[in-house]
């Protein structure tokens, strides 16, 4: 597959003014989107686990849990509570969906534990419970922000080149399930900052942002559903659909 020569990491890093006019967001009910037909709740639940135990590993001993690892269970807590989030709002149920809230609420304590190792491991142990199933009653999920923009923003890129690896023409099958996984995240991902508008100035830009937000939403699903079928050239026009969805968001929302 020809490798696109944008750097993937500047398209979607984005520094925004201190002084931001923040648009009133839409209505929970007007922002809600399935997401079923973008993409299979196993791919998201498989990476759910995933990066349950990319924390697990990080946050084995205090000695383990070095600047490096922080920084990694920051982004991968904020995107497990993209995850959570729209696993707890899935449009058609699943034996975990109970849990999910739960997962979500440890995801974000987890993700502002910072380097406090104590309070890093007892949220992952809350996330833990959840991943077996366990259901707390007084958790709950609306569809609002429940993550960092800006870290969320910064995972993207991360994700993308390995999966932009994975879907390369020879390690397609080889790679199936991790890139399914990966392009569901990415959609995940996508639906969550949607109704995060803060990067807006205006009422417009915050259109503008739901409007990419869908554009890269679509585009992981389209890639998602390709992977699946392993039509490398329906991948191949997915893919690009990813990359001109990263260029047109950074060249709305990065700073002149």
């Amino acid at each position: 597959m020809r490798r696109s020569s944008i750097p993937l990491l500047n398209l979607v890093i984005f520094v925004v003014s201190e002084h931001l006019v923040l648009a009133e967001p839409p209505s929970a009910e007007a922002e809600r989107v399935a997401i079923a037909p973008f993409v299979p709740v196993d791919d998201l639940i498989a990476q759910v686990d995933y990066f349950v135990g990319r924390m697990d590993e990080a946050l084995a001993s205090p000695q383990a849990f070095d600047l490096a690892a922080q920084s990694r269970v920051m982004k991968d807590a904020n995107t497990l509570a993209a995850l959570a989030l729209v696993l707890s709002l899935y449009d058609e149920d699943f034996p975990r969906r109970a849990a999910m809230p739960a997962l979500l609420r440890g995801a974000q304590q987890l993700a502002v534990s910072e380097a406090d190792f104590e309070k890093s491991s007892q949220a992952l142990a809350d996330i833990k419970r959840a991943q077996a199933g366990h259901v707390d009653p007084a958790a709950g999920a609306k569809w609002e922000g429940v993550a960092s923009l800006s870290v969320l923003m910064k995972q993207v890129p991360v994700i993308h080149s390995r999966l932009n690896r994975g879907v390369d023409r020879r390690r397609l099958a080889r790679q199936a399930t991790q890139s399914a996984g990966e392009s569901a995240t990415l959609a995940a991902i996508a639906q969550a900052s949607m109704i995060d508008t803060s990067y807006a100035k205006t009422a417009a830009q915050a259109d503008e942002w739901r409007r990419q937000c869908e554009a890269m939403r679509d585009a992981a699903g389209e890639v998602n559903a390709a992977v699946h079928a392993q039509d490398f050239e329906r991948v191949s026009a997915g893919m690009k659909r990813l990359v001109q969805s990263c260029e047109a968001c950074h060249a709305t929302f990065r700073r002149p």
